[in-house]
């Protein structure tokens, strides 16, 4: 590759026929070798007519370089076949940075994305895709790909309330306490066993890893390896949550490997990571997964930016309902109103203590609520949200007089309102929408957008006023509630220490009853009390929009607006 950087060099560095003074140490370093090596390559691109090299004549005079031919088409066909070799990070090297995510989607709309021998589920989104540790995962992109890259102990089905074994062959609830037996043979992705010794390890580093995930496994207090197949966990707040708790997401199994050069985690579910690169995801079928194969060999997630949303492609599932005409009739669209809602929280802990008043909360709220969203949102077909699992009703227009009225005689804070989101579109807009209107009616507020997982680090979330976030449910309303009242980071920065056992308190004791759809009628009260602390309010709910080649078996959307990639098939 030292002679193609050498050409990237020239094409940064150098313009076409002028005469330019060079050092050979610059050159060097640009290249990343020695001096001989450096030399060499010089000589080799004066002997092809790209460059003419005259060393320097005399002390103190620099070699002087020409650059006789264009270097950029001869770098685009060497990174065309650099990506069909699948070297992805060595293709993107020869490309220019603004340049790449154009490269992608030109690639990925032409050519396969591996060996065409296999069958690849091809997927443009939006981004690339964020850390994959089971333990860490904060969104629905990275908790959908993680549930194949990680079996876990148990399976839920919310259709019947049942659950099966997963990598469990066998479980009983005595008591407090949930034994299992795992199956024989079960094999980590590197072919290594998996062994009770392996689950209490994971869930060790679960519950000792700091992040909020861990919140809700807290409530369990006790494990123990009985022996290799035999694993006990003990609960004596929440015992009949067990066997959710342990089909959950964080409890996917994964280990570290310790094998330089290798991936620190292994997985142990239907497929195995391949590849994850800023540009790329790739998953390929396990062979070491102990249940059924997937028919497909593999998913390659690409990351193809701003395109993602109007892709003219080759691919199988696009993820927006935006395709141009001529690509659309090849496309069936499957779209449902997601369950969840993106909401704001009000954060009162600020040192300034501004919002620290019910007043002024209770005021900006209303205000919030006026303003609504802005009308490219409302054109979206987005539905006003009142709680997570209400039924969407149409936006109401913006009405800036009323938040006028209601800000009118509101005290203004010292210092402006931060106002914090993230990465996702709809929440950009709606950030902007907000803070330009708050501060149009005399309440300066400026909006950041953070990646994450910068966005839901505590800190960061500690230096906003007001939170723009959002929750997806999935299938199991029930550990949703639960994942969100008890790991959701925003809503703990908002929350007074005595806001939190009150919090805490009453989800222990909702838990007590047997009934579930009593159970989720107490969430749903215990939503209405947070917005009724001034510290939440519900904003809208979203569509769920995927697209599927006519390459793809008719599929269904998953809760989380996904596909099940197991079952999934290409004709």
């Amino acid at each position: 590759m030292r002679y193609w950087m050498a050409l990237v060099f020239l094409r940064d560095h150098l313009k076409l026929h002028p005469p330019q003074p060079l050092s050979l140490d610059a050159f060097t370093a640009a290249l990343a070798c020695t001096k001989r090596n450096a030399q060499l390559v010089i000589k080799r691109l004066g002997q092809e007519k790209i460059i003419d090299w005259q060393p320097g004549i005399g002390r103190g005079n620099l070699p002087v370089i020409t650059l006789l031919t264009p270097v950029a088409d001869t770098l685009l066909k060497k990174a065309r076949q650099l990506l069909a070799e699948d070297k992805v990070e060595q293709a993107l090297s020869l490309i220019e940075a603004g340049q790449r995510d154009t490269f992608i989607a030109n690639y990925i709309a032409r050519y396969q994305t591996t060996n065409s021998q296999e069958d690849i589920l091809k997927i443009p989104f939006y981004r690339g895709t964020h850390d994959l540790d089971p333990i860490f995962i904060n969104r629905r992109t990275e908790q959908h790909i993680a549930g194949y890259l990680y079996a876990k102990l148990l399976q839920f089905n919310p259709a019947t309330g049942d659950f099966r074994g997963d990598l469990a062959q066998h479980w009983q609830r005595n008591g407090n306490t949930l034994t299992l037996t795992l199956r024989k043979g079960l094999k980590f992705h590197d072919a290594s066993p998996i062994t009770a010794g392996d689950i209490q390890a994971h869930f060790e580093r679960l519950i000792h890893s700091g992040h909020q995930n861990a919140a809700l496994y807290q409530l369990i207090d006790r494990v123990e390896v009985l022996d290799p197949y035999r694993i006990a966990f003990t609960s004596l707040a929440l015992p009949a949550q067990l066997e959710k708790l342990l089909a959950n997401g964080p409890m996917g199994i994964a280990k570290f490997s310790g094998e330089p050069g290798n991936s620190p985690l292994v997985g142990s579910g239907s497929f195995l990571l391949a590849e994850q690169t800023p540009w790329r995801t790739l998953l390929k079928a396990s062979p070491y997964y102990h249940g059924y194969r997937p028919w497909v060999d593999g998913v390659a997630i690409w990351n193809v930016g701003d395109q993602a949303m109007d892709f003219e492609l080759n691919s199988d599932v696009v993820h927006s309902a935006h395709l141009k005409h001529r690509s659309a009739e090849r496309f069936d669209a499957k779209t449902q109103w997601e369950k969840g809602a993106e909401y704001v929280l009000l954060n009162p802990n600020r040192p300034h203590r501004w919002l620290k008043k019910p007043a002024h909360r209770k005021a900006l709220m209303a205000a919030i609520k006026a303003l609504g969203v802005s009308e490219s949102l409302r054109e979206e077909g987005i539905g006003q949200a009142k709680g997570m699992l209400s039924d969407p009703t149409p936006i109401p227009v913006s009405d800036p007089a009323a938040a006028t009225k209601i800000l009118q005689s509101l005290p203004r804070p010292d210092q402006p309102l931060k106002l914090l989101t993230y990465q996702l579109d709809q929440h950009i807009a709606l950030a902007k929408h907000l803070a330009e209107n708050l501060t149009q009616l005399g309440i300066d507020c400026k909006y950041e957008v953070a990646e994450f997982p910068i966005f839901n680090q505590r800190e960061t979330l500690q230096g906003a006023d007001i939170i723009l976030s959002g929750e997806v449910f999935g299938d199991d309303w029930e550990m949703d509630w639960l994942g969100w009242f008890c790991a959701n980071l925003p809503l703990d920065v908002c929350l007074s220490k005595q806001q939190r056992q009150w919090l805490r308190d009453s989800i222990l004791t909702l838990m007590q009853h047997g009934n579930q759809p009593e159970r989720l009628k107490e969430f749903e009260q215990l939503e209405k009390q947070l917005i009724s602390k001034l510290l939440y309010l519900p904003i809208f709910h979203a569509r769920q929009n995927l697209n599927f080649s006519d390459k793809v078996s008719t599929t269904e959307l998953l809760a989380n607006g996904w596909i099940d990639f197991n079952t999934v098939m290409i004709q």
